[in-house]
């Protein structure tokens, strides 16, 4: 099978959480260290992050924004400018609840578009998507332009959106899709772990 990358964006401030979400425990395990596991096998990981210390511990690779500050659009740049694979699955570090079986599903939706985005009614999640390569050409083109925006991003290159009921047939679109921005939603997630295999 061909090669592909997993980047995971740990470029936020947390600012909402107040303390650094993807190292808070969920079921006795860091989320970034969940997603990692949970993910595990499907592509080289690799990890982009302003704060290579605080990741040093999972062995694997960390890389910095060539944008810092943009958001999550600069990490997706970042990911993919490092990555040595066409097509790679961006996962933001503070989703516990990631699905492999979706990961999978927005491979296989792929064909020949440029990204592959779950989509929940009107709601892309473009931090849990499929990107390639080609991606790298418009995101610096937005990065230079000031636009930062995903959800614009998305409309200027071929997104393939999934949607929620392709999503239920592998995984509830209610756990594969949570993240956590703030600390409601944090007690929400050890809520939700305990009906969850951990």
């Amino acid at each position: 099978m061909m090669g592909r990358g997993l980047i995971v964006l740990c470029g936020g401030q947390s600012r909402r959480m107040g303390r650094d979400k993807a190292l808070m425990p969920v079921g006795g395990r860091p989320v970034i260290e969940r997603v990692l596991h949970r993910l595990q096998g499907w592509g080289d990981p690799l990890v982009v992050t302003n704060r290579p210390e605080a990741y040093r511990h999972l062995g694997v690779p960390l890389i910095g924004d060539r944008f810092p500050g943009k958001g999550p659009l600069a990490g997706i740049h970042a990911g993919l400018a490092h990555s040595r694979h066409r097509v790679n699955l961006v996962v933001a570090c503070d989703m516990p609840f990631v699905s492999r079986a979706l990961a999978d599903l927005l491979f296989a939706h792929l064909a020949g578009d440029d990204a592959s985005v779950p989509r929940l009614g009107d709601r892309p999640h473009p931090l849990f998507a499929v990107y390639t390569k080609e991606c790298l050409g418009p995101l610096e083109m937005s990065l230079e332009a000031g636009d930062f925006s995903v959800i614009r991003f998305l409309r200027r290159i071929r997104t393939r959106f999934v949607e929620r009921e392709a999503i239920a047939a592998v995984a509830d679109p209610r756990l594969a899709l949570f993240n956590m921005n703030e600390p409601a939603d944090y007690c929400r997630a050890c809520r939700m772990n305990g009906g969850e295999e951990a």
